[in-house]
């Protein structure tokens, strides 16, 4: 549970949001907040009956609500974990539209969103699917290791670069001892 204080003040700084950090569902939402959680997107909505925000975080997908005609008495909650998400779809009209979201073990719907709302919502967490979904990076190719050069291998290219003149004989001398040692 986080402050409902901070929840409000978060909402105030986006002004897609702003008018929302007054809705009385504020409390609600701050008991489903872990400390931590980071609020990516919110939007209003109904959920069976009760009308309240939905509220995106990286790692879940919240509602909380109330009945109409209280003021927070018969409060609706609701937490869609991303991980048991499997679909989000949107049922769209002219004005207000339907977010679907299918977990493997329930399906929710939360209707009358704002049409524009509810899309950019679905698209969020489409895109957080996606990124839970998506191929870890490929991982580079083990290193080639050379086969292990034999001392006798190391000795004879020693002795060849001293005969081709590339080395003098103090040199050849040097690198022979320290090959042996």
């Amino acid at each position: 549970m986080v402050d409902p204080n901070w929840v409000r003040q978060v909402l105030h700084q986006n002004p897609h949001w702003a008018k929302m950090a007054t809705y009385k569902e504020v409390p609600i939402i701050a008991e489903l907040l872990m400390p931590g959680d980071q609020i990516l997107d919110v939007a209003f909505g109904l959920y069976e009956d009760h009308l309240g925000l939905v509220v995106v975080t990286p790692t879940k997908v919240l509602f909380g609500g109330r009945k109409a005609a209280s003021l927070l008495q018969h409060t609706k909650s609701e937490v869609f974990e991303l991980q048991r998400i499997t679909s989000v779809q949107v049922n769209a009209s002219a004005l207000l539209s339907t977010l679907v979201i299918v977990t493997s073990g329930a399906k929710g719907e939360i209707k009358s969103m704002a049409t524009p709302e509810c899309k950019r919502i679905a698209d969020g967490i489409r895109y957080l699917l996606d990124q839970r979904n998506a191929a870890p990076p490929m991982q580079p190719p083990p290193a080639v290791i050379p086969p292990p050069i034999s001392l006798t291998d190391e000795l004879r290219k020693l002795a060849d670069l001293r005969a081709a003149g590339f080395i003098s004989d103090q040199e050849f001398a040097q690198a022979k001892a320290k090959l042996l040692s």
